[in-house]
């Protein structure tokens, strides 16, 4: 389908007879289904030999609505999120004489609807993270393992039915932050469960680990939100810079997996990020100076004198006279 640019997805499925007009009567709820897809633009160009000659060749964006993936010759070189902004993009190491340029547009109410998830996620991990510690607060008063976690609520104690009540509000879905499950990974919760059944060192550890969860959900919504505050809008680079720091900084000490301790070593993400991305760059050497340039230093007879190079007090070359022999 031949589209027009600029233009919109609307306007370009108006001419081609896909839709009707969306503000004629009740036409609009007819092409809702536009703004729940994503779509794709895709044109070819060439590019002069003098061109491809200079050392810096940008692509330059004026309005991209909203979230898209920009490819040059199959290689991703942007993801944008603000419509607002100008993106700019050094495309020398990609260009050749015949180009492709693809640009695939992401739902922007899907996008949307995604991030509103994750604020929801990261309240329910907040529940979740207050459940584990009001449960470990009765736990320490409270014997729990196979055989007290067996016997009857009508034979139980208030607290182990109150233990009972949180360990079965607990076996709902844990919270996964939309678009990446890496927070809930590394602290390897799995399908553990807080259980008045388990002995007490094992659910201090599961607590441990919603707790962790919950932290890394807080730690990286903020992450995000000064991520794009950084970069005008955008968070292109900021889910790969975030799976680098969880690799190098694990909330639970490596050395004790089975309790689930915090890790003592745990640099904190804004210091991590600062020393890795934002540290000023090392002064550059100074370089010795530069050895003077050798004088050539065979005699010349002209006008019956013998000239020849020498240096002056200051060591620079001059040519010198004397008479000849």
């Amino acid at each position: 389908m031949n589209a027009t640019v600029p233009g919109t997805v609307h306007t370009d499925l108006m001419k081609q007879n896909q839709i009707p007009d969306p503000y004629y009567r009740d036409n609009e709820t007819k092409v809702q289904w536009v703004d729940r897809e994503d779509w794709e633009y895709q044109t070819n160009f060439s590019i002069p030999k003098e061109t491809l000659d200079k050392n810096h060749i940008e692509l330059i964006f004026e309005g991209l609505d909203t979230y898209a993936d920009v490819y040059l010759n199959d290689t991703k070189i942007l993801e944008a999120d603000n419509m607002f902004r100008t993106w700019k993009v050094d495309v020398k190491q990609w260009l050749k004489p015949n180009n492709k340029l693809y640009i695939l547009f992401h739902s922007a109410q899907n996008r949307v609807e995604e991030l509103a998830k994750m604020d929801a996620a990261v309240e329910q991990s907040h529940a979740l993270a207050d459940q584990a510690r009001k449960f470990q607060a009765l736990n320490a008063n409270v014997i729990t393992g196979p055989l007290t976690g067996s016997v009857p609520e009508i034979g139980q104690s208030a607290d182990m039915q109150s233990l009972d009540k949180i360990s079965k509000s607990l076996l709902t879905a844990v919270p996964r932050l939309p678009g990446s499950q890496s927070n809930f990974d590394s602290v390897n919760i799995g399908k553990s469960t807080l259980s008045p059944k388990a002995p007490k060192e094992v659910n201090d550890a599961i607590a441990r680990r919603y707790i962790a969860l919950d932290t890394l959900n807080t730690e990286k919504q903020e992450f995000l939100n000064n991520w794009r505050t950084v970069h005008s809008g955008s968070t292109q680079g900021a889910d790969t810079v975030w799976t680098k720091y969880l690799k190098e900084n694990p909330i639970l000490d490596p050395k004790h997996p089975k309790e689930a301790l915090p890790n003592p070593d745990r640099m904190p993400i804004e210091e991590w990020v600062d020393k890795t991305y934002y540290s000023p760059p090392k002064p550059a050497v100074r370089s010795a100076a530069p050895k003077a340039a050798p004088v050539p230093n065979e005699p010349v007879v002209r006008g019956g004198k013998v000239q020849y190079w020498g240096r002056d007090k200051n060591g620079n070359p001059v040519l010198l006279e004397r008479p000849k022999s």
